[in-house]
């Protein structure tokens, strides 16, 4: 079977190369529970070179990449137009950019496919499509080319059981994602929830997450966090919730069983 890779590209100088790429981990962890051979990349834009040189020596099925607005999309642009250049291998662009933005994403020759709202569904359904050589007209969340021209099918429905979709830590190597916070040594990313119901107009959630709130149970959190604290000995969390707080007993639950300092933001009125 033929390798995925999923890369994102972190900006060196604000050092969010040390954040747990959550986003491609659990898409990841998805491809790879549904039988996929999967490979996740983390890298600064001072390696886009060599990255682009060993994603096209593997031959991978296609590259992924996870693209937020701003200077992760012109880091991407160059990591795909280097791949382009110099193979023929599918890209695809998927996150909070090409969801907002899929037509525009379509009209640039160096992206082939856009996943559009969570990934994990899209990304098994598509990467089986692709790997039978089948027609992509039913996958819903997908946008791709007909000739030249952006086709974008059906929205995905958001997924309402979010326990379904869980983390496998051994893709990655974790110890480059453990860093100093303050007083703690060795603190670590997570998410506990997806979405926000409140309704800001500066916010990707009102389009993405279609002002919804959705949580991963409490028994699995705390689970996860267990295993990170026996194998890694992290000594803090830093949660990256969009609203960590809209249950404020389930938050205080989850901090209560987890027995860890954790970093959260919180909106002013909560």
């Amino acid at each position: 079977m033929s390798k995925i890779i999923l890369v994102q590209i972190n900006y060196s100088e604000d050092h969010s190369e040390k954040i747990l790429p959550l986003g491609i981990l659990s898409v990841g962890s998805a491809l790879k529970n549904s039988g996929f051979n999967v490979e996740l990349i983390s890298i600064t834009e001072k390696e886009i070179d060599q990255t682009a040189s060993l994603i096209i020596n593997q031959k991978p099925l296609y590259v992924g990449l996870s693209v937020m607005t701003g200077r992760q999309t012109l880091h991407s642009v160059k990591l795909s137009q280097k791949i382009k250049a110099n193979s023929d291998l599918p890209i695809v662009w998927g996150g909070i950019h090409p969801s907002l933005l899929p037509q525009q994403c379509l009209l640039e020759d160096y992206i082939d496919y856009v996943v559009i709202g969570e990934g994990e569904e899209t990304s098994i359904e598509f990467s089986r499509k692709l790997q039978n050589k089948e027609s992509l007209a039913g996958v819903l969340g997908l946008g791709y080319k007909e000739g030249n021209f952006p086709k974008i099918n059906s929205a995905r429905p958001l997924v309402k059981d979010l326990s379904q979709w869980t983390l496998d830590f051994e893709l990655l190597d974790l110890e480059k994602f453990i860093y100093r916070l303050d007083k703690y040594e060795r603190v670590i990313a997570y998410k506990t929830s997806r979405g926000c119901p409140f309704n800001c107009a500066f916010c990707y959630n009102r389009i993405f997450n279609q002002n919804r709130w959705r949580t991963w149970p409490i028994k699995q959190i705390v689970t996860d966090i267990e295993y990170l604290k026996n194998k890694y000995r992290i000594d803090a969390v830093k949660f990256y919730d969009d609203n960590f707080m809209v249950d404020r007993n389930r938050a205080l639950e989850i901090l209560k069983r987890i027995n860890l300092p954790a970093h959260l933001e919180v909106r002013i009125d909560m």
